[in-house]
């Protein structure tokens, strides 16, 4: 399928625009290679997998049209992440946003070998939950001069406090106006809470079962790569680990004590923590969830007014007074770089 305006420049969502780019970033005209699976498969987004042959090669490809993704801002977060620590992520290929050559950004990266999380947990045991502990800890040793979203070039885009940076992010992703008031309610009043945070760190914000890859190597599961940058930004750490503490596969103490390896947790955090899940829960909070979410392996969790046993503490027993009785949090399955 190609443009009514170009008839060189194939329309998404066809394999021949993935190819297409491919060839094209790769620079081979001839190239062998064909999709082997399609992630997301959207007029206007596209993430596809890709073998190459000669040479031997598996892609994740993005292609995005419209969207606002800063495929950019990933590639750079991911470069700096393969630099500077010891986190597994994949290596990028090639990105372009200019739209010069197509009339969509995109970004070719590596893909890493392996099955995600969600597909291992049966197997996983302690050692695992260690390894995605040090793993966060080595994100967090990277380091900003304040909170906020990034650029392409690795800076920090109108930095600001801590509570100012999470009041902007629960502004621009979460989508029902009354869930934003009672985020930024819940902020206002807890913001004494983070007074001590001043340490702005890379946060990757979405380390879910279906963004951690392991492989098996004589029987025993290693950690093998961190997808899906695309949420990450300069904020604190520990909205990483309230993110993991909320999925039942981290039950323990596990991940936490891999994490200590390399990171000092503050005293502070037990006390923020329902705070960082509430952000997490009402940005994905969603009432009528799509025919692509009802379609994907979900992980549902219902919260009930006030009782909400795991998003509270001693010292904050009650988080929201004005919750919709039930909301539905919807988290998909994803594959790739996504």
């Amino acid at each position: 399928m190609t443009s009514s305006k170009n008839s060189d420049v194939p329309l998404l969502p066809s394999g021949e625009a993935v190819l297409a780019v491919v060839r094209r970033a790769l620079s081979r005209g001839r190239l062998s290679a064909y999709v082997t699976d399609w992630y997301v498969r959207r007029d206007n987004y596209v993430v596809a997998a890709v073998a190459c042959e000669s040479p031997s090669v598996r892609l994740i490809v993005k292609l995005e049209m419209r969207t606002n993704r800063h495929l950019d801002v990933m590639a750079t977060i991911a470069r700096i992440v393969r630099a500077q620590t010891s986190a597994p992520t994949f290596d990028v290929v090639a990105v372009d946003v200019s739209r010069r050559a197509w009339p969509w950004e995109y970004l070719i990266v590596t893909e890493l070998p392996g099955v995600t999380w969600q597909t291992l947990h049966p197997a996983l045991h302690a050692a695992a939950q260690r390894q995605i502990g040090r793993s966060a800890a080595a994100l967090h040793a990277l380091r900003f001069d304040s909170f906020g979203e990034l650029d392409a070039n690795g800076s920090v885009r109108h930095g600001s406090s801590i509570v100012t940076a999470l009041k902007q992010r629960a502004l621009r992703r979460i989508k029902t106006p009354r869930y934003r008031d009672i985020m930024l309610g819940v902020l206002e009043d807890r913001a004494k809470l983070f007074e001590d945070v001043t340490a702005s760190t890379l946060c990757h914000e979405d380390l879910n079962p279906n963004n951690l890859v392991f492989e098996l190597r004589d029987g025993r599961p290693v950690l093998s790569g961190i997808l899906d940058l695309e949420s990450a930004w300069a904020s604190t750490g520990e909205s990483d680990l309230a993110r993991l503490k909320l999925w039942w596969f981290t039950r323990g103490s596990a991940l936490r004590d891999g994490y200590a390896e390399l990171a000092i947790i503050s005293d502070g955090y037990p006390s923020r923590r329902p705070v960082l899940q509430l952000l997490w829960c009402l940005e994905y909070a969603d009432l009528h969830p799509t025919v692509e979410h009802q379609s994907s392996r979900t992980r549902s969790a219902l919260i009930s007014g006030c009782q909400m046993s795991y998003l509270t503490t001693a010292a904050n027993s009650r988080l929201l007074d004005a919750t919709p009785h039930y909301v539905r949090i919807q988290t998909t399955a994803s594959c790739g770089a996504r």
